[in-house]
């Protein structure tokens, strides 16, 4: 949709519809753009609880494991 290039950073480039209005055109464009943004941001929520959930299981995994040993070790020493 915008094409951002070196020399041009504040151009963008829009379709515009001409069997629409000005006002039709620009409220079409904002709503895509305010859709844009919402994707992004459920987009952002979604890889943090990824994230924290991914976090939450290594740690249980590492505590587990670190359980697993200390028992291991424990019964190697009391045989």
């Amino acid at each position: 949709m915008f094409k951002i290039t070196k020399y041009s950073m504040f151009m963008f480039q829009v379709e515009v519809d001409l069997a629409l209005s000005a006002h039709a055109n620009a409220r079409r464009w904002y709503e895509q753009k305010k859709k844009q943004e919402s994707k992004q941001e459920k987009t952002v929520t979604a890889h943090e609880k990824a994230f924290k959930a991914a976090e939450r299981k290594t740690r249980q995994q590492l505590s587990q494991v670190v359980k697993t040993c200390i028992w291991e070790s424990l019964i190697y020493i009391a045989n």
